[in-house]
């Protein structure tokens, strides 16, 4: 998903991973405080990293996977906030 929004309908529904970025780990951060905003409706403690949501699965939780991404959004500006790639592996339990 583009936005971490759907986490919580996700979990809801069973899904077991959700990988996102939309908030740019909150693009401008502040020392000790953290992001200053993530246009994102679930809130400011999801800003990037994983994250766990309970869930109706056999894990019983859907992890939820925010990447702070390269780019910027409105401004073009970071602080506090470095430009991340990752690499997901993602694979079958046995």
């Amino acid at each position: 998903s583009h936005v971490p929004d759907v986490a919580p309908e996700a979990s809801h529904r069973g899904i077991e991973v959700v990988l996102a970025g939309h908030t740019h780990g909150g693009q401008v951060r502040l020392p000790f405080v953290g992001a200053i905003t993530t246009r994102s409706r679930i809130g400011l403690y999801y800003d990037r990293g994983l994250s766990q949501w309970a869930a109706p699965n056999r894990p019983g939780w859907t992890a939820l996977y925010i990447n702070q991404g390269v780019g910027t959004s409105l401004l073009p500006l970071r602080f506090w906030c470095p430009p991340t790639w990752a690499v997901v592996e993602l694979g079958a339990e046995r």
